[in-house]
């Protein structure tokens, strides 16, 4: 009976958990003889930090048995190597060849042609040994280059070999990691009991050496890590002072020349105090100029500064990068975030709060994401806690709440992946037989990964409790338990192709080939020959249709690009196209957006920079494009298109397009709209059509463009109702507003003029269509007094003595 629950266990999750796979499993038990393939605990953790264990599309740990010591026959610490397969994930060696206490792995580092990697562990005599090892993914590759036997820790963050340069420092987590070697030649340094300093060590991964003439070093907080940097090694000396290696030669890079301190003139480095990240060819580092804190570049040995901090006498810098920006939090009266595309003087701080009240705890980029965490100061408010998300210029900053008394703050139980935010949470309601499982976040929602996980009664007493993530060949991978009995290497791949597996709902996280739905920033597919149809709000980054998408409740979001490459049918829905710079590509008579209720498409921040957004809507029979161009105040705009015209005999295309905004007033659009030629009722004439404007009861001519290929151009718009394509009956052919009518000035301040030839009564109308006045016109010339009128836009109305409109227009009363 047992068995045939563990099988039917083992098919649901195969079934409902497809693509989180178990990569290895290792059972931990006294009594297991396999081989171990879980990370060993305690500091192993740095082995991860940065995905410094990432190297030649292979990831490198070191495993260890759950329990010490193990049963005869056994060995211990062994260094795995995994290329994301279950045959790919091998022991390279056991490193230990016989049973030892305490052994730690601790940092990994490639460099060249080899990773290296630093180990400890004390044998059965109680000698502590700390070792540096190299691999090149061969057993006969790795082996030691150097020992220490029972080092002296200087301080309890370092070791007596440090390779990593990541310095954990349990807030924010470490600098983006950078390399320290040149060519094939791996520095790293090596405290020396004898002298009670650090010396910088060399290896060409066969022995090692101490460099000649090596300058001794405090290492102090951040100072003296290594970084390679245009074919020279450079570090902090115990003075704060930056030198550089080339290899032969220690030289002591200051004076720097530097631009503009802030008080003028030039100023001289008195301290360095972090060496940070290469970003576009240039060394970032942390420095102090003549009192005044800042972020400088190293280029050739110029120095130029980018980034100020005048209200700290001291200031700590957290390097990371974007693909375009280079990112860091300042410390000191308040917590900030703050980017530079490394153009002097031109930054952005996207992020910011006194440290009194807020507090910065780590942060996570990688090309296109920033990710940061923030917790109150008061330690007893850890349940404000909030993810922020921003795009990687800093633009499109989001928050989610999340209670930090329930997520892990060690840097390594973090990854971002897919453009969200992977952890291991659990909610503090959560029944304490849930424990600890995956979640993600895109800054917006807070999401457990997978629900189905509940339901299986899955992980130790219910808890995965995920930890140790690294991407490899663009898939996700962590370790966690499996059940009470054994751990596991997972592997999730984060495909968010839609596949009808279950039903057609895209809500159903089933139907997905990842077994989640996306959020914001997820690229979703929708292949050919599937069905979907959405049933509540839904999201997506990039978004490509293949295959008819039916929306029956709820709206699509998108927040980068909807490729279409079939028709999407909204009914009483909307599609919203968040942010900055979405956009619809692809749209033709074919595949576009059908407006066939009340549903519209809405642009959120339509602007001159934005330039022309396109809409390919239409109704269910026929394709009437529409395209936006804003030179005015940035707005969201709504669109949406139904056949048919009213309230008008005159030649016409029998089409009607909605067009609104969310605010009124302070737009300046250019408005182009796209017909069928059998829209075309019998009378029209292309050759005179102008683009209306529903106002009031009447159509309005607006100012219009010459008809090409069915499509026309109206521009000045600055007010939003129903728009259609017409003409004006005989204004049309006679041109009569522009001949038989003049107006003037325009713009007026009190009196406005008009010269008719025949009689008739002026409307004059707000922006939002309300009638604000009214003036009968005698034949000749007309004086009107308008200065009641508030200063603004009118749209004015010419009505002859049968009511028909002969001439309409804008004035602006200044």
């Amino acid at each position: 009976m047992k068995n045939i629950l563990k099988t039917i266990f083992l098919f649901s999750f195969t079934t409902i958990l497809a693509q989180v796979s178990v990569v290895k499993e290792s059972p931990y038990s006294s009594n297991y003889l396999g081989v171990p393939v879980y990370p060993k605990e305690s500091v192993n953790y740095r082995a991860f930090l940065g995905e410094y264990n990432v190297w030649n599309n292979k990831a490198f740990y070191i495993a260890d048995y759950y329990f010490q010591p193990c049963k005869s026959g056994c060995n211990t610490l062994n260094l795995v190597m995994t290329d994301g397969t279950e045959n790919g994930t091998v022991v390279l060696k056991n490193l230990i060849s016989s049973t030892v206490s305490n052994p730690i792995a601790i940092q990994f580092k490639p460099a060249g042609n080899y990773i290296y990697f630093t180990i400890q562990y004390t044998d059965s005599a109680s000698n502590i040994f700390l070792e540096l090892w190299r691999t090149d993914g061969t057993a006969a590759g790795t082996f030691r280059v150097d020992q220490v036997q029972n080092p002296v820790s200087p301080q309890k963050r370092f070791f007596s070999i440090e390779i990593g340069g990541d310095e954990y420092n349990g807030n924010r987590g470490p600098r983006y990691k950078t390399d320290s070697h040149i060519g094939n030649t791996f520095y790293y340094l090596k405290y020396s009991t004898a002298q009670s300093k650090w010396e910088i060590w060399k290896t060409d991964g066969s022995q090692s050496q101490a460099v000649t003439n090596s300058p001794l070093i405090d290492l102090v907080n951040d100072t003296g890590y290594l970084t390679s940097y245009n074919n020279k090694l450079y570090l902090l000396d115990k003075n704060y002072n930056l030198v550089s290696y080339d290899g032969s030669v220690f030289s002591n890079v200051i004076p720097f020349t530097i631009g503009d301190t802030g008080g003028g003139g030039q100023g001289v480095v008195t301290r360095v105090y972090q060496i940070g990240t290469i970003f576009k060819d240039k060394l970032y580092l942390s420095a102090r100029i003549n009192n005044i804190s800042g972020i400088f570049s190293l280029d050739n040995q110029n120095i130029t500064q980018f980034i100020f901090k005048k209200d700290a006498s001291s200031i700590g810098f957290d390097f990371m990068k974007t693909k375009d920006h280079l990112v860091f939090v300042s410390s000191g009266a308040t917590s900030e975030v703050i980017l530079t595309n490394g153009i002097p003087g031109n930054s952005n701080r996207i992020f910011y709060q006194p440290n009194t009240t807020t507090i910065i705890k780590q942060m996570f980029t990688d090309n296109d994401n920033i990710f940061f965490i923030t917790r109150p100061y008061d330690t007893s408010q850890m349940m404000n806690g909030k993810i922020y998300r921003a795009n990687s210029d800093g633009s499109n900053l989001t928050s989610v709440n999340c209670n930090l008394e329930y997520a892990l703050d060690r840097y390594e139980n973090y990854k971002i992946y897919k453009n969200t935010l992977w952890f291991d949470y659990n909610l503090p309601t959560a029944p304490i037989t849930e424990g600890k499982e995956l979640w993600r976040t895109d800054g917006v929602t807070l999401s457990q990964a997978f629900d189905q996980i509940k339901t299986i009664s899955f992980g130790y007493n219910g808890s995965l409790d995920a930890k140790y993530f690294f991407r490899l060949n663009d898939d996700l991978f962590f370790f966690g338990y499996k059940d009470n009995f054994s751990t596991a290497l997972y592997k999730f791949k984060g495909d968010f192709t839609f596949n009808n597996s279950v039903d057609n709902s895209w809500n159903n996280p089933n139907n997905w080939n990842s077994t989640l739905t996306p959020l914001t920033q997820n690229d979703a597919i929708i292949p050919v020959n599937v069905t979907p149809q959405i049933n509540s709000d839904v999201f997506a980054k990039n978004l490509f249709v293949s295959s008819p998408l039916n929306i029956s409740a709820g709206n699509l979001n998108v927040s980068g690009n909807l490729n279409l490459g079939a028709k999407i049918t909204l009914n009483g829905n909307n599609l919203n196209l968040k942010g900055p710079s979405s956009q619809i590509t692809n749209g033709n008579s074919t595949n576009y957006i059908v407006t066939n209720g009340t549903g519209t498409v809405n642009v959120e921040n339509l602007n001159a920079e934005r330039g022309t957004v396109n809409f390919p809507i239409g109704t269910a029979t026929n394709y009437n494009p529409v395209s936006i161009a804003n030179n005015g105040t940035s707005d969201t705009f709504s669109t949406r298109v139904s056949d048919g015209i009213s309230n008008t005999t005159n030649g016409a295309v029998s089409a009607t397009w909605d067009i609104s905004e969310a605010t009124a007033g302070g737009s300046n659009v250019n408005l182009t709209l796209g017909w069928n030629a059998s829209q075309q009722n019998g009378s029209f004439d292309a050759s005179t059509a102008k683009v209306g404007h529903y106002l009031n009861g009447n159509w309005t001519e607006e100012n219009s463009g010459a008809v090409s290929n069915n499509f026309i151009t109206a521009t000045g718009i600055s007010s939003f109702s129903p728009f259609a394509v017409m003409n004006f009956g005989a204004l049309a052919t006679s041109d009569f507003s522009k001949s038989k009518v003049l107006i003037y000035p325009n713009p007026f301040n009190e009196n406005l003029n008009i010269s008719t030839e025949n009689g008739g009564v002026v409307h004059f109308y707000d922006l939002s269509g309300k009638l604000v006045s009214i003036s009968v016109l005698m034949k000749g010339a007309n004086s009107l007094n308008k200065s009641s009128l508030e200063k603004g836009v009118y749209i004015y109305q010419i009505k002859n003595t049968n009511g028909e409109v002969v001439s309409s227009g804008k004035v602006i009363k200044k």
